[in-house]
């Protein structure tokens, strides 16, 4: 074998032990460990207070019955109110995401 097929197949093997070091003792094990915030923005006030009261009970009931975990992680679920007005909706959600720190908003 000549030298260059020796370089080749030696950074091959050093990759792959790299691949399994970061798999194995990666950030996914810390990650894991985190809890997934969801931001829930509904209406509470306003025109469509009573829809938006059913949608937050059924959000609630959907968590609630699947322990407020979601692929192992703990789930916190953070709620903001609409108001049924676009400027109050803006405001709750740049609140939700920039001081809440939530990874969705639904």
């Amino acid at each position: 074998m000549n030298s260059e097929k020796k370089k080749a197949l030696v950074a091959v093997i050093v990759g792959v032990f790299v691949l399994f070091a970061f798999i194995a003792f990666g950030p996914s094990s810390a990650v894991a460990a985190d809890e997934i915030r969801i931001g829930f923005m509904a209406p509470m006030k306003g025109p469509l207070a009573k829809p938006g009261e059913d949608l937050l009970n059924g959000f609630k009931l959907f968590w609630k019955q699947n322990g407020l975990k979601a692929g192992g992680r703990p789930v916190k679920i953070l709620y903001a109110d609409s108001a049924c007005n676009p400027d109050q909706a803006i405001t709750q959600a740049r609140r939700l995401i920039h001081a809440e720190k939530v990874n969705m908003i639904i």
